[in-house]
Protein backbone atom coordinates (compact mmCIF):
# COMPACT_ATOMS: atom_id res chain seq x y z
CA UNK A 1 0.00 0.00 0.00
CA UNK A 2 1.42 3.61 -1.09
CA UNK A 3 0.60 6.47 1.53
CA UNK A 4 -0.53 9.55 -0.53
CA UNK A 5 -0.42 11.52 2.82
CA UNK A 6 1.53 15.17 1.79
CA UNK A 7 1.25 14.37 -2.14
CA UNK A 8 -0.61 16.99 -4.27
CA UNK A 9 -2.90 15.10 -6.66
CA UNK A 10 -5.50 15.81 -9.47
CA UNK A 11 -9.24 14.44 -9.34
CA UNK A 12 -9.85 12.36 -12.45
CA UNK A 13 -13.32 11.78 -12.12
CA UNK A 14 -16.21 13.56 -10.53
CA UNK A 15 -17.80 17.24 -10.07
CA UNK A 16 -13.75 18.04 -9.22
CA UNK A 17 -12.64 16.67 -11.99
CA UNK A 18 -9.09 18.15 -13.14
CA UNK A 19 -8.78 20.38 -9.65
CA UNK A 20 -5.39 20.15 -7.64
CA UNK A 21 -5.79 18.86 -4.23
CA UNK A 22 -3.91 17.39 -0.84
CA UNK A 23 -4.09 14.44 0.39
CA UNK A 24 -4.46 14.52 3.83
CA UNK A 25 -4.82 10.77 4.76
CA UNK A 26 -5.24 7.76 3.13
CA UNK A 27 -5.94 3.88 3.22
CA UNK A 28 -5.69 1.22 1.06
CA UNK A 29 -8.60 2.17 -1.15
CA UNK A 30 -9.52 5.60 -0.08
CA UNK A 31 -8.00 8.88 0.41
CA UNK A 32 -9.13 11.86 1.92
CA UNK A 33 -8.20 15.56 0.41
CA UNK A 34 -9.07 19.10 0.91
CA UNK A 35 -7.71 22.13 -1.31
CA UNK A 36 -8.04 24.55 1.19
CA UNK A 37 -11.33 26.74 -0.10
CA UNK A 38 -13.96 24.83 -1.59
CA UNK A 39 -13.01 21.23 0.43
CA UNK A 40 -11.81 22.49 4.00
CA UNK A 41 -9.27 20.78 6.27
CA UNK A 42 -12.48 20.09 8.69
CA UNK A 43 -13.93 17.86 6.10
CA UNK A 44 -11.71 16.94 3.88
CA UNK A 45 -13.46 14.60 0.55
CA UNK A 46 -12.80 11.16 0.09
CA UNK A 47 -12.19 9.54 -3.08
CA UNK A 48 -10.96 6.34 -4.34
CA UNK A 49 -7.07 6.20 -5.33
CA UNK A 50 -7.84 5.01 -8.90
CA UNK A 51 -9.69 8.50 -9.08
CA UNK A 52 -6.74 10.77 -8.62
CA UNK A 53 -3.07 10.94 -10.24
CA UNK A 54 -0.22 12.17 -8.12
CA UNK A 55 1.35 15.17 -9.36
CA UNK A 56 4.07 16.09 -6.88
CA UNK A 57 4.53 16.55 -2.94
CA UNK A 58 2.98 19.39 -1.21
CA UNK A 59 5.67 20.09 1.17
CA UNK A 60 3.04 20.10 3.97
CA UNK A 61 4.89 19.12 7.28
CA UNK A 62 2.29 19.09 9.68
CA UNK A 63 -0.31 17.27 7.64
CA UNK A 64 -2.54 15.75 10.55
CA UNK A 65 -2.95 19.80 11.75
CA UNK A 66 -2.94 21.25 8.37
CA UNK A 67 -4.36 24.44 8.51
CA UNK A 68 -6.62 25.88 5.25
CA UNK A 69 -4.20 27.99 4.45
CA UNK A 70 -1.37 25.96 4.59
CA UNK A 71 -3.22 23.67 2.37
CA UNK A 72 -4.04 26.96 -0.30
CA UNK A 73 -0.57 27.98 -1.14
CA UNK A 74 0.69 24.30 -1.23
CA UNK A 75 -2.00 23.88 -3.45
CA UNK A 76 -0.88 27.47 -5.06
CA UNK A 77 2.81 26.40 -5.70
CA UNK A 78 1.48 23.00 -7.14
CA UNK A 79 -0.68 24.63 -9.89
CA UNK A 80 1.86 27.22 -11.04
CA UNK A 81 4.48 24.33 -10.86
CA UNK A 82 2.57 22.34 -13.44
CA UNK A 83 1.23 25.79 -15.17
CA UNK A 84 -2.24 24.94 -14.61
CA UNK A 85 -4.75 27.89 -15.13
CA UNK A 86 -6.59 28.89 -12.65
CA UNK A 87 -10.30 27.91 -11.77
CA UNK A 88 -10.49 29.78 -8.69
CA UNK A 89 -8.82 33.35 -9.52
CA UNK A 90 -6.34 33.01 -6.46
Amino acid sequence: MKDFSGQIVVSLAGNDKGKLFAVLASDETHVWYADGRRRRAKTPKKKKIKHIKVVCESGLTDIPGATDGAIRKAVFRARTAVNQPSSDNI
